[in-house]
């Protein structure tokens, strides 16, 4: 009897302990994985949308309430995805939220199974039934368009009234304010927002430099029609096909309200349509434009006359073109009416930048502050809140994404939008005031100088400058070419003088005759001293001269005697040389003087300086500081405190460590450059709410030939940009990661870096994923071989650089959904040969090929 109890109840004891473990294991076993569960909810999730796209396509909008039911469980579903994957992407997950997401991403991915399976059933029932195509894929309906309610509505009622004699509704806006979102509401939704009698809906997208033939083909791929290269039989089988249907075609930025207006003899014309649609190109899409330019071109059969108009658009010489240019500038200036007069004069200003050319937005606050449009001491964020604005008010549309700029860091002016506000400062196009920036304006006569207020000078008009001319009314000159002011024109009455990057290899004396004064930029030039006769600018309030690396003498006094001077930016100058000469004397000079700077840059050596800044806090602000040469280290013996491994440092027992909590003290710096030191560990390690450095938006590692370890922990939380050159020592730079708020990444000549990130430093530094990163740069980099084995979403990531990176074979991002293409300067042969970049070039990158 024993013997037969005994294996019995080890049985119900075995069961037991089974069933008690298993809930307990499944449970610990949840944050080890984690991320095969977050991708295996992701993978079923693409399925359910493929399935949804073609159910779609075959039932618009299913009548079942199953079919109903499904649709809504599906983009639930997608919402819970996505914040499941926002979540695991996040920084700083501990053990307990592993556990969380985990469990979600089970959860999820049951309701996955079962609706994929649902879904393939009404697959069926849909495929059996004869169905009306849809054009494309249906992107995820925007139940809300905030602030745009009215415009809904007017669309709506368009689309709904049958009585209607134009069949055609354009939708007008600068870019950026919801034209297409508001067109792809009326494709994805339900009969709220368009009636449920139309065979078929179609979306299409015809941009600028889209031809008719790119359209016809759109419409034809979208329907499953036979797509020929012929364009007028194209035009059949659409023509058949719609013929005897109802259907709606919602199109983005076509041009077929030009050419409605000028005529189909004008269009059909090889010549004359080549120039038309130069002329639409120059409108910019702009519906107003079109129309009114469009009607006063239709009777023009010349291409003289055409070409004439395009030259005379250019010029904003709309009166000329239309015999009546009130009516479209009025239209216009809605918005610009509304503005304060302080707000006009900023948004005037950027009519200077050449058209369709990126306006960097610091440059545009440093000509606010110069013109005194803005205060010197808050300038940043006012100058920020102006911008916001007017982008907010179309008058201004985000920056192009390239080599030198972002939409973050740059804005545009649309071409129309500058035409009028030139119109504006020009006497409505009657007179030459303001002369702004083009390579394609011809030089000025000697009698039109004389009306000038405003000018952005070209090679032409310095090439037949003489002093001989006088501009009595010019108060601002830009200039980024070199020419001589020995002959340059009479303009004693200049307040505002840019002269950046023209590379004076000596101080121009000329310039101390210009007792009016008050902004001075000399920025990235050759000179190595400033004048004494300066002191005679005594309404000087800015002087930028940064950058200009020989720059040794600064004679006594000389600052002190500038009694209005506000501004004083010597960022990286001196730089080239063995140490600044001037610095020790301008530093005691502003302390025993006592004044006082809105805005300081300087560069300094030792912590003698940086004590000597501190000092001057109360009335010097210290904005941009450059560490240059800087041999005053910290000394560590422990390698062990710093988390460091020993084999990284060559045996070596002493470590040459710059600790960035010396600059504590100078807490509104935004601009941060350490150059050519033998610096070994670079240490930033914040201990408050705020972090170390907290205003910090830029920092530059050059030239330090020996460094080969960051720590950075709770610092430069607002560094949107960072450039690391030279750096021949560093094997990663992982601790970017920790910069939540950065946009752009440089690393260029760096021959032993092996990896951006390195998954092993990783492990011990919780980092944010590169959430905001919009360009990354990587030039010269003979070892790296990834920027991760983790592939990261890189979600606001727009323009990628790779040049002489030749063992870079892959770029790991995980796929992005609904998103524009990366785009990606490279050497084609380096693209060719990477057969991963070839595997993902369709669906990820846009690739430019260069030198």
């Amino acid at each position: 009897m024993p013997l037969i109890v005994v294996p019995v109840l080890l049985g119900i004891l075995v069961v037991f302990i089974t069933k008690l473990w298993d809930p307990i294991a499944e449970y610990v076993g949840y944050p080890l994985d984690v991320r095969r569960r977050v991708e295996d909810l992701q993978d079923a999730v693409q399925r359910l949308r493929s399935i949804q796209a073609d159910l779609h396509r075959l039932d618009p909008r299913p009548s079942s309430e199953q079919g109903k039911g499904w649709v809504q469980s599906v983009q639930n579903l997608c919402l819970k995805e996505e914040k499941i994957k926002t979540g695991y992407d996040g920084c700083g997950l501990n053990y307990l939220s592993y556990c969380y997401f985990s469990k979600q991403a089970d959860k999820e991915m049951k309701k996955a199974t079962d609706l994929i399976v649902t879904g393939k059933e009404l697959l069926k029932e849909a495929q059996a039934k004869p169905h009306p195509v849809r054009d494309v894929p249906p992107q995820h309906p925007q139940d809300q368009l905030w602030g745009m309610d009215s415009y809904k509505k007017k669309v709506r009622d368009f689309i709904q009234d049958t009585n209607t004699k134009s069949g055609l509704l354009g939708i007008w806006g600068m870019a950026g304010v919801g034209k297409t979102s508001l067109v792809k509401l009326f494709r994805d939704s339900s009969a709220e927002y368009a009636p449920l009698d139309f065979d078929h809906v179609l979306f299409v997208r015809a941009g600028r430099g889209c031809t008719v033939g790119d359209t016809q083909k759109a419409i034809a791929a979208s329907m499953r029609l036979p797509v020929v290269p012929d364009e007028t039989s194209q035009e059949g089988i659409i023509y058949n096909h719609f013929k005897d249907k109802n259907f709606l075609l919602l199109q983005d930025d076509a041009r077929k309200l030009f050419e409605d207006k000028v005529g189909k003899e004008i269009i059909k014309d090889t010549q004359l349509g080549m120039l038309a649609r130069e002329l639409a190109d120059e409108c910019g899409g702009l519906a107003m434009a079109l129309c009114t330019i469009g009607q006063a071109m239709s009777t023009k059969k010349d291409p003289k006359e055409w070409r004439s108009a395009i030259n005379l658009l250019k010029k904003s010489k709309l009166l000329e073109i239309t015999n009546t240019d009130e009516e479209l500038f009025e239209r216009l200036k809605f918005d610009y009416d509304k503005m304060t007069e302080n707000r006009k004069k900023c948004f005037l200003m950027c009519s200077l930048w050449a058209e369709d050319k990126n306006i960097p937005k610091e440059k545009l606050i440093e000509w606010w502050v110069g013109l005194g449009f803005l205060d010197a001491s808050d300038s940043v964020n006012e100058g920020y809140f102006i911008i916001n604005g007017l982008v907010d008010a179309s008058m201004l549309e985000k920056g192009d994404n390239g080599l030198d700029s972002t939409e973050n860091s740059h804005v545009k002016m649309h071409k129309m939008i500058r035409k009028m506000a030139l119109w504006i400062v020009n006497d409505r196009g009657h007179q030459n005031i303001w002369l702004p920036h083009s390579v394609h304006r011809l030089a000025f006569s000697e009698e039109k100088w004389s009306k000038v207020e405003r000018a952005w000078i070209s090679t032409a008009d310095t090439s037949r400058w003489s002093s001989s001319i006088r501009c009595p009314h010019l108060v601002m000159l830009v200039a980024r070419q070199p020419f001589s002011l020995e002959s340059a024109p009479n303009f004693e009455d200049i307040t505002f003088l840019d002269l950046e990057g023209i590379n004076l290899v000596k101080f121009p004396s000329e310039i101390c005759g210009l007792d009016r004064l008050q902004y001075l930029n000399l920025s990235a030039s050759e000179f190595d001293g400033l004048h004494e006769d300066l002191t005679k600018l005594s309404n000087l309030k800015y002087l930028h001269i940064r950058g200009i690396g020989g720059l040794q003498t600064i004679p006594k006094d000389l600052i002190s005697q500038l009694k209005k001077l506000q501004l004083l930016d010597l960022f990286c100058s001196g730089a080239t040389s063995h140490k600044v000469q001037y610095l020790t004397s301008l530093l005691e000079e502003l302390e025993s003087k006592t004044i006082n700077l809105l805005y300081f840059g300087i560069t300094v050596h030792t912590r003698a300086d940086i004590e000597q800044l501190e000092k001057l806090f109360s009335s010097v602000c210290t904005q941009a500081l450059c560490m240059d040469q800087f041999e005053d280290f910290f000394h560590e013996r422990a390698l062990a405190r710093m988390s460091l491994r020993r084999c990284e440092f060559e045996d070596e027992r002493h470590l040459k460590k710059i600790d960035l909590r010396l600059l504590s003290c100078l807490e509104n710096m935004r601009e941060l450059a350490i150059t050519k030191s033998s610096v070994q560990v670079l240490v930033a390690e914040g201990h408050n709410e705020y972090g170390l450095l907290p205003n910090l938006g830029f920092l530059e590692l050059r030239n330090l030939s020996k460094l080969q370890a960051v720590t950075w922990k709770n610092a430069g939380l607002d560094i949107r940009v960072v450039v690391i050159n030279r750096c021949t020592k560093l094997r990663h730079a992982t601790w970017v990661r920790h910069l939540q708020r950065l946009e752009e990444l440089t690393i260029s000549e760096c021959p032993e870096l092996k990896q951006v990130i390195n998954n092993a430093e990783e492990a011990h530094q919780a980092g944010v994923s590169f959430c905001k990163l919009r360009k990354l740069k990587l030039e010269l980099l003979p070892e790296l071989f990834n920027i991760s084995e983790q592939d990261f979403p890189f979600k606001e990531l727009s323009y990628v650089r790779v040049a002489d990176c030749e063992k870079l074979k892959f770029i790991k991002i995980q796929q992005r959904i609904n998103q524009k293409k990366i785009r990606i300067d490279c050497n084609i042969g380096w693209w060719t040969s990477s057969v991963e970049n070839q595997g993902i070039a369709s669906s990820l990158f846009d690739p430019r090929f260069c030198l």
